[in-house]
């Protein structure tokens, strides 16, 4: 999660809050996560994609 750590440590340096979390999206830890790190969720954004299976 290297790329969601940077962008996390880019945010947080202009005083912001940010959390990465990396999940399978059909899952609701991502809204959990976030709520216990700020208290709330304001915004989410979901950069998820799909592959074809692995023969």
């Amino acid at each position: 999660m290297v790329d969601a750590d940077e962008t996390v440590a880019e945010v947080q340096a202009l005083g912001a809050k940010a959390l990465a979390v990396r999940t399978d999206v059909s899952v609701q830890n991502v809204v959990t996560a976030a709520v216990e790190a700020f208290g709330s969720l304001d915004f989410a954004r979901n950069n998820a994609g799909t592959s074809p299976p692995v023969s």
